[in-house]
């Protein structure tokens, strides 16, 4: 489920893009992600006409953030584990001779 209601987008595939930046990132990366995100929101949000839409998202990285910080640092959402099932969008993967290390031979 997304931490966005209103962006289900960033959850499709299964993983939210949140969760994948999060396991890429150090803890020290991670915090600095979250901080210019609400950097970032609460800078452009007098130049809206309806400014509610970054502060909903303000709110939603600055409390990743204090969930950071209250957990001593320690990831708040850990990455979900990833399915990965070659079959479920576009059919078995067949290797060609040559390519991908189908190798030919096999």
């Amino acid at each position: 489920m997304s931490t966005d209601e209103k962006s289900t987008y960033y959850d499709a595939g299964g993983i939210e893009v949140i969760n994948i930046i999060h396991a890429k990132l150090t803890d020290e990366q991670y915090k600095g992600f979250l901080l210019g995100n609400v950097i970032k929101y609460a800078c452009r949000m007098n130049y809206k006409l309806s400014p509610l839409r970054d502060a909903q998202k303000v709110a939603v990285y600055a409390e990743m953030m204090v969930e950071l910080l209250d957990d001593g640092g320690k990831k708040p959402h850990e990455p979900k584990p990833v399915r990965h099932d070659p079959t479920a969008k576009y059919g078995p993967i067949i290797k060609q001779p040559g390519c991908c290390g189908g190798g030919g031979d096999e």
